[in-house]
């Protein structure tokens, strides 16, 4: 994977956490406002398995890999 490539990459990962995140905030924001009565073992559910997404995409061993490319100044932005 060339360079940019490797740039391109990290930034729709952290672009893809940053939805992610927003969507947590709103589902669990929802659940304690306006969520009826009987949603919340769903909801819950609903939030664990983001939850769950969000930590594989930032734990993917690929992402430290292009971290460290971008601190050792291996690769430049688009």
């Amino acid at each position: 994977m060339s360079n940019k490539s490797h740039y391109q990459q990290l930034t729709r990962t952290f672009q893809r956490l940053s939805r992610f995140s927003h969507l947590s905030a709103i589902a669990s924001w929802d659940m304690f406002t306006m969520m009826p009565p009987g949603g919340s073992t769903a909801r819950g559910e609903a939030l664990a398995e983001l939850n769950v997404l969000e930590h594989q995409l930032l734990t993917d061993p690929k992402v430290a890999q292009w971290i460290a490319a971008r601190r050792a100044g291996r690769f430049e932005r688009c």
